[in-house]
C-alpha cells in the first residue's frame, strides 16, 4: 500500500453494481487511461485527488483493493494519444466491454499497441490477482486486426501541469 487511508466516494462503497465508463487514451503519469485507472474519479474532493495523483502508478492498487468496477466499458471509437491535458484524436475504431475490468485493460492496452507488462499498474494488478493474460476469451475481433499503435509522448503543457501537482501533493501531504 501506498497509502494508509484512500477516501472514497460513499456511493461508490454502497452500489450493488458500478459500471466504469472509460475513454481509450494515453495518460502521462499512469501511462494509460482505461477502466481500472478511471476508478480514480471515485476518490472524492480535488484535495484528495491532488494528495494521490502524483503517485497514481503505484496508489492505484490501493483505490482497487477497496473497489473495483463489475462491468466495464472502453470507447475507443476515437481514442486519445500523446498526452491528456490537450488532445490528440486518433481514429480507433473500437469498443470494448467485460465483467472483467482487468482483462479489459489489458485488452484496450494491446489495442495500443502497448503490452500490458509496460503499464505499472497493470503488471501490479496482474500479480496482486494472479491473472493469466492467456485466459482471455476475445469476443469479436482479434486484437491484431484492430490495433493501432498510440503516441505516447508528451508535452511542456503536461509536464507543467504534473510539476505544479507535485509540489501541491507534497505541501498537502505535509499537514
Amino acid at each position: 500500500f501506498k497509502f494508509s487511508k484512500i477516501p472514497m466516494a460513499r456511493q461508490v462503497l454502497e452500489a450493488d453494481y458500478l459500471v466504469s465508463l472509460a475513454k481509450l487514451k494515453i495518460h502521462a503519469l499512469c501511462q494509460v487511461t482505461l477502466s481500472l485507472k478511471n476508478m480514480f474519479g471515485c476518490v472524492p474532493t480535488r484535495k484528495y485527488r491532488v494528495r494521490i495523483h502524483p503517485s497514481i502508478r503505484s496508489s492505484l492498487m490501493d483505490i482497487l483493493q477497496v473497489r473495483k468496477p463489475d462491468f466495464g466499458i472502453v470507447d475507443g471509437i476515437i481514442g486519445n494519444q500523446v498526452e491528456e491535458v490537450r488532445s490528440h484524436p486518433i481514429n480507433s475504431g473500437v469498443l470494448l466491454a467485460s465483467h472483467d475490468p482487468l482483462a479489459l485493460d489489458i485488452i484496450g492496452t494491446r489495442c495500443m499497441g502497448i503490452h500490458e507488462d509496460e503499464i505499472e499498474f497493470l503488471k501490479r494488478a496482474k500479480e496482486f490477482y494472479k491473472f493469466n493474460p492467456e485466459t482471455i476469451e476475445i469476443v469479436g475481433e482479434k486484437v491484431e486486426n484492430v490495433m493501432k499503435p498510440f503516441n505516447r509522448d508528451y508535452g511542456f503543457s503536461t509536464r507543467a501541469r504534473y510539476a505544479a501537482e507535485r509540489i501541491m501533493s507534497k505541501v498537502l501531504n505535509s499537514i
